[in-house]
């Protein structure tokens, strides 16, 4: 196989672990609109690593194809395109089984013998290695999450904290315009109707930040969850 034939092969493997990159995001967001999907973590990404590594060596297998003198599935470039644009799907029927699939063993035996006849790695173009990349581009999406997400809730945290004291400022200037005899004409006077209005805005800001915080702290303790989770990766 010359250059371009190994330069498919890495095509399709770069467009495979991109694919699997976006499921597993994919995967992780689901978990934070629905925290029931959480307990399900492991095992929908050990689906999507097994199906995409599926679909891979079988496209990898028309590649070889191709080179040998196969004109079934074009040429090696077409390949390429259509896989990398999802408009050929070189998957098996499903077995019934969590990532099988009727072909998908011999697939992979059928993979590592032409490995092995046009001496390239092996390992490169593994299931293993291609999990693995998937297990740490996983963790680090999820890391950075927390990271985030914990940033995010303190923020809130502090701003409704800042509005708090603000609150309790012009309740204490009320309270001043009152200790001075102005509760008379309270409600007619400009600066203590001023002083009430701007409380109401900042009681409507507190009851705003406390609500998105507590919504922060929601989607912070589902990442650090799904964290937890996938360490048994």
């Amino acid at each position: 196989m010359d250059g371009g034939g190994v330069g498919s092969l890495n095509e399709l493997l770069f467009a495979t672990n991109s694919h699997i990159e976006s499921e597993t995001r994919s995967l992780v967001q689901q978990c934070i609109r629905d925290f029931n999907r959480v307990s399900g973590i492991v095992e929908n990404f050990e689906r999507i690593v097994d199906r995409a590594y599926k679909s891979f060596a079988a496209a990898a297998l028309a590649v070889f194809a191709v080179d040998r003198g196969d004109t079934t599935y074009g040429s090696m470039l077409h390949i390429v395109d259509m896989y990398c644009s999802g408009k050929m799907n070189f998957q098996r029927p499903d077995s019934g089984y969590i990532g099988g699939s009727a072909g998908e063993d011999s697939d992979h035996s059928l993979l590592v013998l032409e490995l092995q006849r046009l001496d390239i790695p092996q390992v490169k173009y593994s299931k293993e290695q291609m999990r693995l990349y998937a297990v740490t581009g996983l963790s680090k999406y999820v890391t950075s999450q927390v990271l985030l997400s914990t940033g995010i809730e303190n923020d809130l945290v502090d701003k409704m904290g800042d509005a708090c004291e603000a609150l309790d400022m012009t309740v204490r200037q009320i309270d001043i315009l009152n200790s001075l005899g102005n509760r008379y004409v309270e409600s007619e006077n400009s600066d203590t109707i001023a002083l009430r209005s701007k409380a109401d805005t900042h009681q409507a800001t507190i009851d705003r930040l406390r609500k998105e915080s507590e919504e922060a702290s929601v989607v912070r303790h589902t990442f650090e969850t799904v964290l937890l989770r996938i360490q048994s990766l």
